[in-house]
């Protein structure tokens, strides 16, 4: 086993940088959600779901 992280060590320290840049940009969306922020961009001229996205509440 780790013969096989020795030869592959770039492998999977990339893997590990992407894995953790993914889980924090997950981790950002569920967090604005809760904010009631969107990640839409708040372009919605051509946005087929503009009326059930920015609701007034």
């Amino acid at each position: 086993m780790i013969q096989f992280i020795l030869s592959n060590l770039g492998t999977v320290i990339i893997s590990l940088v992407l894995a953790s840049i993914v889980a924090f940009v997950i981790r950002k969306m569920i967090k604005d959600k809760k904010q009631g922020k969107g990640c839409c961009g708040s372009s919605c001229g051509g946005c087929g779901h503009s009326s059930g996205c920015h609701q007034d509440k």
